[in-house]
């Protein structure tokens, strides 16, 4: 992790400092400590100095609390400019709370396995292995949504991964709903209903979990389902009653 965001902290700077860009974030604040740094014959801070910044910041917004916090603000902005009123194109203002159900289905997708048919003969790169057509193949999904080498610290539940732009995934790894050309039509449908069903449930209750730790799955299922269940204490809104 360290790593990653020192490579991504030096990107951005060398990249801002070459084209001159500048940006309202975080990353430009440092990039203006430096330049007053060296204006005043100061030592500057290292990239890894300010890479260690950007990652305390980066890992004290991205606490689940504060996630379902900023979704909720989202849902309750969006709702009262429309009049409370879910339709289609209200939902698809909602862009943080996309980002969250990407994630989650990044950590948590439907089903485990994707279960496909090799259409013709296949040699594995840098390898004897060929794969014949006709094979049956299984494709570990939860396994490659889990793995590092495609998702930066992939156990961190973190919605701005899928932020476009971001250098944070591997979208040639991400396909919660299978792939083929059906898979466009049931990833935009799915996250559709997704988002219809939470503007509902964050707009009138508050969700705690009552136990809360690592969520773990049951060893024999078809579908990716959480191993006794998932106890929350459920509340209505505050701000919302009468």
């Amino acid at each position: 992790m360290h790593k990653f965001a020192t490579d991504v902290v030096a990107y951005h700077l060398n990249q801002r400092e070459q084209t001159q860009t500048s940006r309202k974030d975080f990353i430009q604040l440092l990039i203006d400590l430096r330049r007053e740094a060296e204006s005043k014959g100061e030592e500057p801070m290292s990239i890894e100095q300010c890479a260690a910044n950007v990652f305390l910041f980066y890992a004290a917004g991205v606490d689940t609390s504060t996630v379902m916090s900023k979704a909720r603000q989202e849902i309750d902005e969006t709702l009262e400019r429309h009049g409370g009123k879910i339709t289609y194109e209200n939902m698809m203002e909602l862009k943080y709370l996309d980002l969250c159900i990407k994630e989650t289905l990044r950590k948590y997708p439907g089903l485990p396995i994707l279960n496909r048919e090799c259409t013709q003969d296949y040699q594995v790169p840098e390898s004897d292995v060929v794969i014949r057509k006709g094979m049956q193949m299984v494709i570990p999904l939860l396994a490659i949504s889990m793995n590092e080498k495609y998702f930066p610290d992939p156990d961190l539940y973190s919605p701005e991964r899928f932020n476009e732009g971001t250098i944070n995934r591997d979208p040639d790894a991400y396909y919660p709903f299978g792939v083929g050309p059906r898979n466009c039509i049931g990833l935009r449908q799915g996250i559709l209903l997704s988002k219809i069903a939470l503007a509902l449930m964050l707009s009138k209750f508050n969700f705690h979990a009552t136990n809360p730790q690592k969520v773990l799955f049951e060893a024999v299922s078809i579908s990716l389902a959480p191993k006794d269940g998932l106890p929350m204490k459920i509340e209505r809104r505050e701000d919302i009653m009468k």
